[in-house]
């Protein structure tokens, strides 16, 4: 029961994000938990979904942050055929939060999409519906449709990096 809750979610989530140039999708299924993936060239810190550190610092991206840089921000979710994450969003946080010894990012308000797990296809539902998050280095990520009350827990992988 609490795994086809848990799948659900995750598949609530995934049907969330849309790609508009400002958060990317990779349907691969080629980042394992606990590695950096390509994209991510100029590594900060990696985050567990329990919220430890799995490599770099989180010190490291506080300094980057109150420096002023830029962040790029990925998450990973649902489990592939192969072990790695279903699927991966990267964005360019453009709102970030320093809260103790963590920080704290937002999504860009996205439209609802649904991947699909064979073919590689990422589809639009008739309905449009706009979704938003919060995800901190805490592990979590809060998020909800615009034209819902209900918010979301989810914990997650991410990685937060320097862009190119």
């Amino acid at each position: 029961m609490a795994g086809n809750l848990l799948k659900s979610c995750i598949s609530l989530l995934c049907t969330a994000l849309f790609v508009t140039g400002i958060i990317s999708p990779a349907l691969a299924d080629n980042t394992k938990a606990g590695t950096t993936p390509r994209v991510c060239t100029h590594h900060l810190v990696t985050i567990a979904q329990d919220g430890r550190v799995l490599r770099g610092s989180k010190e490291n991206l506080v300094t980057a942050v109150e420096q002023g840089k830029t962040i790029r921000v990925g998450f990973g979710l649902g489990t592939g055929k192969t072990g790695g994450f279903f699927l991966t969003h990267w964005f360019e946080a453009k709102f970030l939060t320093v809260l103790g010894t963590d920080v704290f990012t937002q999504t860009p308000i996205i439209h609802r999409q649904h991947p699909l797990r064979e073919g590689n296809d990422i589809q639009l539902p008739e309905k449009m519906q706009r979704w938003v998050a919060t995800m901190g280095t805490n592990g979590l990520l809060y998020s909800r449709f615009l034209d819902e009350e209900k918010v979301g827990t989810h914990h997650v992988e991410s990685w937060w990096c320097l862009p190119d």
